[in-house]
């Protein structure tokens, strides 16, 4: 579960100051937190991706240069 930089408390406090009930603002507060919850990249989630990222261009390097001088030999012959 990640950490959500939502104060719900200030939120839901701010609702009743302007006429929410308990129940309404509390019932706001925690929807609003649930959805950025799954949302917001954490700073795990920046480094899994970074790493996803790293491994691929390095999988596309390494296609390219084992291909390029096998591509260049086939050209040649024809």
């Amino acid at each position: 579960m990640s950490k959500v930089f939502f104060d719900t408390l200030l939120y839901a406090n701010k609702l009743k100051l302007a006429g929410f009930t308990l129940q309404q603002a509390e019932g706001q507060a925690e929807a609003i937190a649930d959805m950025f919850e799954d949302r917001i990249a954490t700073k795990d989630d920046l480094r899994e991706l970074k790493k996803d990222i790293i491994i691929s261009v390095g999988g596309m390097v390494a296609a390219a240069v084992t291909l390029i001088p096998l591509i260049i030999k086939l050209m040649n012959l024809l």
